[in-house]
């Protein structure tokens, strides 16, 4: 059987349940253990397969780890954001862009060990992917705010702007120093105070940004 490739899945039932058990198990593995760390062996353990079942379905660790950012960026088409009710149009425009900010940290930090895996081997594909979901989620940011006082022709490229800073900010804290050796959720538990400053500098900062390209 042909090895699946990213981007074209399985067409029987049983092997889309497959692929998504398999892909379960590498991202799990990969919140435990770096890309290179991880072997073929134990990701078959993980989701009770043998290493013949992955071989038929991907050619290696990088074709799995290119179809997890396929799933997540379908995943990001399905459900932007956690929770729309934070982006309601009668909010403020700084609460929205507040909100826009928490829920970018918690999508970070929901899919860091795969930004991590592709940081580690600097996958162009893996980054298009990542770019395109981070994209897909600002038109539709774009959408929401159509009624705020910044609902004009240039929304789109500003909500962009907002993500790709925010994004690129949220990542580069957590894929260095002492939080890229620890887990996600006990970093936050210990520095919550600095996440919040964080997120309220970025607020401040695209408010002025998005003030003066009016």
């Amino acid at each position: 059987m042909e090895a699946s490739k990213p981007g074209h899945r399985p067409k029987q039932a049983r092997s889309i349940k497959t692929e998504q058990v398999l892909l379960d198990a590498f991202e799990t593995l990969l919140k435990e253990k770096s890309f290179f760390d991880l072997t073929v062996s134990e990701i078959a353990a993980e989701a009770g397969v043998t290493t013949g079942a992955i071989y038929r379905r991907f050619d290696d660790k990088q074709d799995l780890l290119r179809s997890a950012f396929v799933r997540f960026y379908d995943q990001t088409r399905d459900k932007p954001v956690h929770d729309a009710k934070q982006f309601d149009s009668s909010l403020s425009d700084r609460q929205l862009l507040t909100n826009l900010h928490k829920n970018t940290l918690q999508f970070t930090l929901d899919h860091i060990h795969l930004m991590r895996a592709a940081n580690a081997l600097n996958d162009p594909q893996s980054f298009d992917l990542m770019i395109a979901a981070r994209n897909f989620t600002a038109d539709w940011f774009a959408g929401l705010l159509q009624t705020s006082t910044y609902g004009d022709r240039e929304l789109k490229k500003r909500c962009k702007f907002v993500l790709r800073v925010t994004t690129a900010t949220f990542r580069d804290t957590l894929l260095s120093g002492q939080a890229a050796a620890e887990n996600q959720n006990d970093y936050m538990k210990t520095h919550s105070l600095e996440m919040k400053k964080l997120i309220a500098e970025l607020t401040e900062m695209t408010s002025a940004y998005l003030a003066i390209t009016e």
